[in-house]
């Protein structure tokens, strides 16, 4: 472990385009553009909260014209002149990184990366270990065993592996290799006609650009050849243009860099010209010399080991004494009786998760680095949960943390190895019926189409059915014609053979993903299922499961049920399905405070049918079962942002009437308009959504300039908050019921958790008792206006009980 101090290098002129981009449309009551400065005061306050530096500079462009546009005209010359808008803010933010008392360095004629390759160079030499701040590939060639790159934009730690990661070559090749295939965004030429793929090869085989040109004649691949000499000049020049500057003179001591306190008169007054209000009222910064408020909570309180003396028991992934557990990834690494031998854990790709949901890669060498700014080893653990916690409470995530995920975890782990039984013969039989029923629906397909074709090939299934056929194609992709289920259930409308082709794959799924590993896992243990749950994975907090993935068995068919139909109780048991009603509409019915929306499900009405009543203007006993379906995609959708060219796609309606019913659907739901509209303004202001918990799902995307990505981002900005609250409540939900059960009923074991459902075995002279406590618990888990109100059935088998 290194003792070094550590130096965080900013790229200032990265950091401003960033925060212009990433905060449009943002200024004061005189009308002056405030968004970028805006955009850079965040990103710099995250960085300081994130990873709490002791050192830390700023590099900057110079703004005059630099010696690579003097040796090369054409460098950077595609790139727009800076946006007015921007241009009249950089004062400003200048100003903010004086007033935040952080050294900037800007040098006539030079770029921001080779101040930044010159700072790393004397940082290292005066034995600091370099974290720079960017998203450059350029600046990946700094990298090496003392210095690291993070992007924070993607949240990414580049150390030397994670560079082999990216562009599939080591830091010190990583010039050659920008030489070779350009950089589109400086307008370096590179040689034409090779990509990423082709330099990685040739510097494997050759070693650096000039050792490739030595032994041009080796090349076997003939095309890269030719472009390597035709390339030349281009590719040399396209290496003095990459390559840093390293001698440049600047200043460098131990303290020279120091973090320190800001002037608070100073930001002051730029809060009050830009009008940041929230930041006038805040004033505070998370850094070394600057305290955080306490926070006032009465949850799990920040676990406190001392001195690494007292630490008893250490593996690759974990430390604990007596009553304390710390590690990365419990769910994974403990049994349920190891885990339930301590009072307090602390778990941190949890709560690295929680930080940043959805990213699908927490390493704990990256938690490492980006903590506490060392190197990964078991005895960091104690300081990598202080600072995750700190970072956990710094943003509100103490409650989604400490009170929803983490007690979760040792309830999974009994649920996983409790497992849930299985009828092998049931399976056997369905398995073969499937297999009988994909036999049958191929020779159809085949007789349809008039050939033979590869069903699960979607080049080949789009080539009968939009070449050969003549069906209609509403999506392309950079492939050809698009076979989405999307695509097929529109077509399904009008044709046979994608209605057929639709359920051949739903019985291939259900034979390949479901029916044969079941059996298999059921032969070779107890019987029972034992699946793994995750809760790190999706975006919203919702749980996830693997091997099998049990979350994603259709319900709705009658092939579906016969997965469900194989899930059974053990002798003497029954199974009891416990089933949120409607949750996700009941909790944005709470959100809206919409009166007839709240006034439905009070009342015990079918919301759909009232929404069919008063979307279509009919009488509640004259809706229709066509009407009650139409107005289901409406509930449904219209909350999460549906458009009338998806509701028209859906109902196979024309855009027009499609209008005319959301029209009418938001005069009838006037709370649902205005809620949506509000998700979508608070997101667009904090640039994330948040769950009636405090569970953050973060939105890149949500000021974005691109149309499409804006529309996506507002679609989350909105569903985000009613799937997580709906994750975090059957959590919540799931603790409550394990808890109630293991007190008053230890002879009932929850089996399954799929969605927001719950299924409990129990014997069977209890399954009516058990039935009203699992019900009660789930109901009164929090309030709301309307309740929460669970459908709970016992039976035999998982669909008996369903």
């Amino acid at each position: 472990m290194s003792d070094r101090k550590r130096l965080f290098i900013i790229d200032g002129s990265s950091y401003i385009f960033r925060a212009f981009f990433g905060v449009p449309n943002l200024s004061n009551s005189k009308g002056f553009p405030t968004n970028a400065v805006f955009g850079f005061l965040k990103m710099l306050k995250n960085t300081l909260v994130i990873y709490k530096p002791t050192h830390i500079v700023i590099a900057l462009d110079s703004k005059e014209e630099t010696f690579r546009k003097k040796r090369y005209p054409a460098y950077k010359a595609n790139r727009e002149a800076m946006p007015e808008e921007l241009s009249v803010q950089v004062p400003y933010i200048e100003q903010l990184i004086h007033a935040m008392n952080i050294p900037s360095i800007r040098i006539h004629g030079v770029e921001a990366d080779d101040i930044i390759a010159s700072l790393t160079k004397k940082a290292e030499e005066h034995d600091f270990d370099v974290t720079i701040i960017s998203g450059d590939k350029d600046l990946m060639q700094l990298v090496n065993d003392r210095t690291v790159m993070i992007d924070t934009l993607k949240n990414r730690v580049y150390n030397v592996k994670g560079v082999v990661e990216k562009l599939g070559v080591e830091p010190k090749q990583v010039l050659d290799y920008l030489s070779i295939i350009g950089d589109a965004s400086d307008n370096v030429p590179g040689v034409r006609g090779i990509g990423p793929k082709g330099a990685v090869k040739l510097i494997s085989e050759f070693g650096p650009l000039e050792e490739i040109y030595k032994k041009i004649d080796s090349i076997k691949n003939k095309k890269h050849q030719t472009s390597l000499i035709e390339s030349r000049e281009n590719a040399f020049l396209s290496k003095e243009l990459i390559t840093l500057k390293y001698d440049l003179d600047v200043e460098f001591s131990h303290d020279r860099y120091s973090v320190q306190e800001p002037d608070v008169e100073k930001l002051k007054d730029i809060f009050q010209k830009m009008e940041f209000i929230s930041e006038l009222r805040e004033l505070k910064f998370a850094n070394p010399k600057i305290e955080l408020a306490p926070p006032k909570t009465e949850f799990f309180e920040p676990i406190k080991l001392g001195n690494s003396d007292d630490i008893k028991k250490i593996t690759e992934h974990a430390v604990s004494t007596d009553d304390t557990l710390i590690g990365h990834d419990l769910l994974k690494q403990f049994s349920f009786d190891e885990l339930s031998k301590y009072k307090k854990m602390f778990d941190t790709k949890l709560a690295a998760y929680e930080l940043s949901p959805g990213e699908r890669d927490y390493n704990i060498d990256d938690i490492s680095i980006r903590t506490t700014g060392a190197e990964y080893t078991p005895q960091k653990l104690p300081a990598i949960m202080e600072r995750l916690d700190q970072d956990l409470r710094a943003v509100g995530l103490e409650k989604a943390y400490y009170e929803i995920d983490l007690p979760c975890i040792p309830i999974l782990r009994d649920i996983q190895e409790t497992g849930a039984l299985v009828d092998v013969k049931k399976l056997e039989e369905t398995s073969i019926f499937f297999g009988e029923k994909i036999e049958e629906y191929t020779k159809k397909i085949y007789k349809e189409a008039g050939m033979e074709f590869n069903i699960n090939s979607p080049k080949q299934m789009a080539f009968v059915l939009f070449e050969k056929m003549g069906l209609p194609s509403s999506k392309k992709t950079e492939t050809g014609f698009s076979t989405d289920q999307g695509v097929l259930e529109e077509l399904a409308l009008n044709y046979e053979l994608p209605k057929m082709i639709m359920e051949y794959r739903e019985l291939a799924k259900l034979k390949s993903t479901y029916a044969d590993p079941l059996l298999v896992q059921a032969k070779n243990s107890d019987g029972r299922i034992k699946t793994t749950y995750h809760l790190d994975v999706t975006a919203t907090g919702r749980l996830s499961s693997s091997d099998p993935n049990l979350q994603n068995i259709p319900i709705r068919t009658s092939y579906g049920t016969k997965i469900r139909d194989a899930f059974i109780a053990d002798k003497g048991k029954k199974l009891i399905s416990a089933d949120y009603s409607q949750i996700e509409l009941r909790i944005f019915a709470h959100l809206s405070q919409d009166p007839i929306m709240i006034e439905s499900f009070i009342k015990g009405e079918d919301i759909h049918t009232r929404t069919a009543s008063e979307v279509f203007d009919v009488p509640v006993e004259l809706v229709t079962l066509t009407q009650r379906q139409e107005a289901k995609a409406l509930n449904f959708g219209i909350i999460y942002g549906k458009t009338p060219f998806g509701l028209a796609r859906e109902l196979g309606i024309t855009q027009g009437i499609a209008a005319k019913i959301i029209k009418k659907y938001f005069e009838s739901y006037k709370g649902v308009a205005q809620v949506r509209d509000q998700l979508v303004k608070e997101a667009k202001t904090r640039g994330y959504s948040l769950t009636m918990f405090g569970r953050r799902r973060y939105l890149p995307d949500i000021n974005s300039r691109v149309v499409a990505k804006r529309n996506f981002a507002e679609r989350n900005a909105i569903n985000a908050p009613i799937q997580g609250s709906a994750a975090d409540i059957i959590k919540l939900a799931t603790i409550k019921v394990w808890h109630s059960l293991k007190h008053k009923h230890p002879d009932s074991k929850i089996i399954l958790n799929v969605h927001d459902e719950l299924v409990v075995e129990a014997p069977e002279s209890q399954a009516t008792e058990v039935a009203k406590l699992i019900k009660y618990e789930m109901e009164n888990i929090i309030k709301m206006s309307p309740p929460l109100t669970v459908d709970v059935n016992i039976g035999s088998s998982w669909l008996e009980a369903h």
